[in-house]
């Protein structure tokens, strides 16, 4: 499959208010309300897409560390 290659992040939270578990959860429902608008109601390849997207920050974050 072929991933979109984002990056998920908080920013600063004192001035965005938010938090990484909300931003995730944002992602989440706007990825599912297009599929299910193109009639794809399969959530498992989101949860794949936003597991790959929390391993790709994690080795950005850590660049020399392989997880």
């Amino acid at each position: 499959m072929n991933y979109i290659p984002v990056s998920i992040n908080t920013d600063d939270i004192g001035v965005f208010d938010t938090a990484l578990s909300f931003e995730y959860s944002a992602m989440f429902a706007a990825i599912c309300r297009s599929r299910r608008h193109m009639g794809n109601y399969n959530d498992d390849v989101v949860y794949d897409y936003l597991d790959y997207l929390r391993m790709s920050g994690i080795n950005m974050a850590f660049k020399n560390k392989v997880f």
